[in-house]
């Protein structure tokens, strides 16, 4: 299908480099290679491609070394670079310009979809008041990009983004919609199922409009003020079903407090009891709770929270569910600050679903520019590695200032590149 090429590019054959990751498309008996699509490892696995004669093979760039592009490839990503800087001829001296380019337009693009989507979900709560319909159309538009971002055929990660301007309720509701979509996905959810997780995850604290600041805030609250703001689950309940949503998303949204081991609320659900959908809001919920509490004093870093859940948490949620989600998320989750084996600081920006010890990162080296700095994946490092997570108080102050770890940690899709370059056809 044209959808799962949306992320690739043809290039002729000749043009192959050791390093690119190529899409065979062949039968398997046609070819002599284990898998249709890998990364081309040596001079051999070279030769042994142009010899199947193709005129043109279809690239990964998001999975190739991004110095190898040609430069009419760089093109068609829309790489914002001179012309004398995308020569192939100056491809290895101008590598580190390559791949910041091609890493700020990829980034520029996770950015602006991100502030689209804030002014979204900003827009759906003031009209879920006033105008539950007109919520409801808001809400099936941006589900319907956040599914399209979320599709089978992309390759898509969580990404760290800085802090953006916007309330916390706001900001919460995304993150445990980035994360509810793609935890659903990996755990080969339907897409009727990912339509009601993600609708469910968006909505599920919008009763908390109506509940006094003081309560909002959540923290310190008196015994009658907790009662008032568990009460959140029926006001959210009451509005979904206002607004039209299927039974489904209710029952998300009343048992996403639930917890596996029966020890949450309102009705003190067991795993067993409890939605597919629920299982996954309940944890990524409280996931972000714990990286983003209403006081920065009680806030644990990413690393901190994967730990608490998996260690200490781990009989309040299902377990197959929660094996998937570090999976999803790594041991060092986006936006934990660690040191590698080699002594240097870094902070983990992306999760790698395939090698949860192998993120990608930017490394503190202070004779690089912090907004120079390239985003450095591990897996393609094998003698890197990440020795321990720290805490950003840690850190020296010349590392804590250039990698600036976020006070709010805050989640998106991040798909190797947009439909927009789907440009095999003209490559």
């Amino acid at each position: 299908m044209e959808s799962a090429k949306e992320n690739t590019l043809l290039l002729n054959a000749d043009e192959l480099r050791v390093g690119m990751f190529v899409h065979i498309e062949l039968g398997w008996m046609d070819h002599p290679f284990a898998l249709n699509k890998f990364r081309i490892a040596n001079d051999q696995q070279l030769a042994d491609i142009r010899g199947l004669h193709l005129k043109q093979v279809r690239i990964d760039p998001s999975r190739s070394d991004v110095h190898l592009l040609p430069a009419h490839l760089l093109r068609a990503l829309q790489v914002d670079v001179k012309e004398s800087s995308i020569d192939a001829a100056d491809a290895d001296v101008n590598n580190n310009g390559f791949q910041l380019s091609l890493q700020r337009a990829r980034l520029d693009r996770c950015d602006k979809s991100f502030s689209n989507a804030l002014v979204q979900w900003q827009s759906i709560l003031k009209q879920s008041l006033v105008n539950p319909l007109e919520a409801r159309m808001q809400c099936n538009a941006m589900l319907k990009d956040f599914l399209q971002e979320t599709s089978a055929e992309r390759d898509t990660h969580i990404r760290l983004l800085s802090e953006s301007a916007g309330e916390s309720l706001v900001l919460h509701a995304l993150n445990v919609t980035v994360m509810a979509l793609l935890l659903g996905r990996s755990l080969g959810l339907s897409e009727s199922e990912l339509e009601d997780i993600g609708m469910a995850a968006l909505l599920h604290d919008m009763g908390k409009q109506k509940l006094p600041e003081r309560v909002k805030m959540g923290v310190n609250l008196s015994p009658a003020q907790e009662v008032l703001a568990r009460g959140h689950v029926k006001e959210t309940m009451d509005m979904c079903r206002t607004m039209g949503l299927s039974a489904a998303v209710v029952n998300i949204v009343s048992q996403h407090h639930e917890l596996a081991d029966g020890s949450g609320y309102p009705k003190g659900l067991t795993a067993e009891q409890m939605t597919r959908g629920a299982q996954i809001v309940s944890l990524v919920n409280i996931y972000d709770n714990l990286n983003n509490p209403n006081s920065a004093m009680l806030s644990l870093t990413p690393h901190e929270a994967m730990s608490m859940l998996f260690a200490q948490r781990k009989l309040q949620f299902e377990p197959n569910t929660l094996k998937a989600f570090v999976q999803l998320m790594g041991v060092y989750p986006p936006g934990s600050v660690v040191q590698l084996n080699d002594d240097r600081f870094a902070m983990v920006v992306s999760a790698n679903a395939t090698r949860p010890h192998k993120p990608s990162v930017i490394v503190y080296d202070a004779a690089v520019p912090a907004d120079q700095a390239l985003v450095i994946n591990l897996q393609q490092m094998s003698e890197l590695s990440i020795r321990r997570s720290l805490h950003p108080r840690n850190l020296p102050p010349a590392a804590l200032e250039y990698l600036s770890p976020r006070k709010r940690v805050c989640y998106f899709f991040d798909s190797a590149y947009g439909a927009e370059l789907n440009t095999g056809a003209n490559a």
